[in-house]
Parts: C-alpha cells; structure tokens; sequence
C-alpha cells in the first residue's frame, strides 16, 4: 500500500501544484481521493470488509435433560440441551444434526455434523451454528456461536468443541430455560 501512496502522490504532484482556484481544487481533491490506496482500496481490505453471512433459521427439537457427575468429583452437575435433527442446507452447505448441551457449572458443549459441496475454487467455508438462549418467558440470555473450516467434498464430518465459560445468568436462570430454542445454520 504504501507504494501505492507513493506512486499516486508523486502522479498528482504536478496537478495539484498548479492554481488552486475553486473548481479546479475541488475536482483535484476528489480525483486524489479517489487515487488514494486507503480509499480506493477499502472495499477490498480484509481488516475493514464485513463478510456477509448467508443462514437459515429454525426452532429447536424439544429439550433434553439429565444430570451427570463431573471428573474429579462427586457432586452432581445438571444439563440441558438442544438439538436440531432435521437436515438443513443454505446454498452448497449442509447440517445433518446440531447439538447443543449447557451445564449449571459454565460449561458448554457443541456438536455438529457439517458438509459442503462447493462448486467453486474455494478449498471449503466457514460453517456454523448460532444458538440464542432464552427462557420460558422469552428474556433472551445470551446467544452463542461456534464455526469450523469445512473443507469442500469432506463428506459428513463430526465437528465438536467444549468450552468453559463463566455466564452467571445461565446459573441463575438455568431451571428457567425454555423447551425449544431458536437457532440458525450459517456459512461464509
């Protein structure tokens, strides 16, 4: 880039040197603002392009339940979790099942099952799902996202991941969780 700025710079030296009478500049000045790289560039720099996301929304499958006992110790922690069995495809991209399971002790855990056919020269995509968690009566708690790099023609593939997180409210509100949530399956 800067070679760039350079290039322009030493390019317009002779033009803007010149009278700075009112239209004259005015014509100049958007002519170099238009030849800067920061400007001329801008839509194309990673740092600053916002991607856009293409998804498809839909509601849970009905909630499971269960208790389980943590490694190391014998108090008792509950979970809760949600899947999504039905396929779904947005584009190339398919979910065979999604599932999500949180634990009263900040833990979370996602599971997915994710394929792409896509026809481009793209190696693969980032696909994803969302989850927004809500109680029963429909405060939203949070919402949570995981994604992985699919490669194109993979076939079906497993992709799971754990996290800890400290999130008092889902501890507080953890009974008060609702029977269905709303998630959506995302690809960039």
């Amino acid at each position: 880039m800067a070679f760039f700025a350079t290039l322009s710079g030493f390019l317009l030296r002779p033009m803007m040197s010149g009278d700075k009478g009112g239209r004259r500049k005015e014509a100049l000045q958007l002519l170099k603002a238009r030849l800067d790289p920061d400007h001329a560039f801008l839509s194309r720099d990673d740092d600053h392009f916002v991607h856009q996301e293409k998804l498809t929304r839909r509601d849970s499958d009905a909630s499971a339940a269960g208790t389980t006992a943590a490694r190391g110790t014998l108090a008792a922690v509950h979970w809760r979790e949600w899947r999504w069995t039905t396929p779904a495809a947005v584009g190339d991209c398919t979910w065979g099942q999604v599932r999500w399971r949180f634990y009263d002790n900040g833990r979370i855990v996602f599971q997915a099952e994710m394929d792409n056919d896509v026809g481009s020269f793209k190696l693969g995509v980032q696909q994803g799902h969302r989850i927004e968690l809500r109680t029963t009566d429909g405060c939203l708690l949070g919402a949570w996202r995981a994604a992985f790099f699919v490669r194109r023609y993979s076939g079906i593939a497993h992709y799971p991941a754990t996290v800890v997180e400290e999130f008092p409210l889902i501890q507080q509100h953890f009974d008060e969780l609702a029977e269905r949530q709303s998630g959506s399956c995302f690809h960039r």
